[in-house]
Formats: C-alpha cells, sequence, structure tokens
C-alpha cells in the first residue's frame, strides 16, 4: 500500500476547493428549436450550466482514442473516479492513480495565485464567522 500523500494546509484547502466546484457544477444540455428552419421540428443542443473550468482541461488533456461519426469531445475521464481521488488528496489518504499530478500542479497553482482565500483556509472559529457573514448577506 502506498504511503499517505503529504498535503500542506494550502494545498488541501485548494483541493477541497476544487472538490466542492466539481460536485456543485455538472454539464446539462437541453434541445431548443433552430433558428433558421432547415428542416421541420429541427433542434440544436444548448448548455444551460456548464464543467468547473479546471475540469474541461483536465478532461481535455486526456482524450480516448475512441473512434466517433461526429466531433464530439471524448474522454477517458470518469467523474466518479475524479471525486474518489480528489476526496481522498483532502484527507491525505494514498492514491494509485496517474492524475494526483495533475491535481496537485491544479491546487499548487491556485496556491500560488492566493486563490485559497476561502472559509476552507481558515481556522474553525474564524471559518464559522465567515460563513455566517455569508449566510447573513442571503447568498
Amino acid at each position: 500500500m502506498k504511503p499517505a500523500i503529504e498535503i500542506s494546509p494550502d494545498e488541501a484547502a485548494a483541493l477541497s476547493m476544487m472538490l466542492a466546484e466539481l460536485t456543485s457544477s455538472r454539464l446539462e444540455v437541453i434541445l431548443v428549436p433552430q433558428r433558421h428552419y432547415t428542416n421541420i421540428g429541427g433542434m440544436v443542443r444548448c448548455a444551460i450550466s456548464k464543467n468547473a473550468p479546471w475540469y474541461s482541461r483536465f478532461c481535455g488533456r486526456h482524450g480516448s482514442a475512441r473512434f466517433r461519426k461526429n466531433a464530439a469531445f471524448d474522454t477517458r475521464i470518469k467523474r466518479r473516479e475524479t471525486i474518489r481521488i480528489l476526496t481522498a488528496l483532502c484527507e491525505s489518504r494514498a492514491t494509485a492513480s496517474k492524475y494526483v499530478g495533475d491535481f496537485m500542479r491544479e491546487a499548487r497553482k491556485r496556491v500560488a495565485e492566493g486563490a485559497v482565500e476561502s472559509v476552507f483556509a481558515m481556522s474553525g472559529a474564524a471559518a464559522c464567522e465567515q460563513w455566517a457573514t455569508i449566510e447573513g448577506d442571503g447568498f
């Protein structure tokens, strides 16, 4: 069994943010009527919500070799496996995934950019105060 991974508190906070983004957003597509008349009942797909930007980039880097007739985006990445790996990293548990490096690079990039200023990065009392402020504002 692999040993536990050593992750700094800032990296853990960034990984937690990534996990929260992934679980709270998902690509959803609906069909809407075409603007230009080409055939009776013609519809086009329209995205009403999108994946987290980092997850879209991650899926794009790991494309599938499967042949498709159309130019649809195809990836080897599975959402539930990504959530499982991120959860393990947040808890500093060992994981044998080959994608750990991708997640750690994204977390380190967020830490370097200072994007970890959030409830996740605060101590318990400060996080509770910040959360109360957010809840009080009606968000």
